[in-house]
């Protein structure tokens, strides 16, 4: 499969609120990338504090809030993405 990620761009457009865009963003991934047998796609928000909330999302439950601790806290305080095979 090619990478997804021009052609989703492409789709992408200013209009609406934080939270619209990030729920486009976040079906047009799992449009693409479901049958690739990613079970989850979506956005933990940082907004201070010791902690992430969900935010936009598609498959899975996720747990919500979740420390930084983990994978996406490792993410966020290191300022770099972390893959998780």
């Amino acid at each position: 499969m090619s990478r997804p990620y021009k052609q989703i761009a492409a789709t992408m457009t200013p209009e609406g609120t934080r939270q619209q865009r990030m729920r486009r963003v976040v079906d047009a991934l799992w449009d693409r990338l479901e049958e690739t047998g990613v079970s989850w796609v979506g956005f933990y928000l940082y907004e201070g504090g010791n902690e992430l909330t969900l935010g936009p999302m598609r498959d899975k439950p996720a747990c919500s809030p979740i420390g930084l601790y983990g994978a996406c806290g490792q993410a966020l305080t290191r300022g770099t993405p972390l893959v998780v095979r």
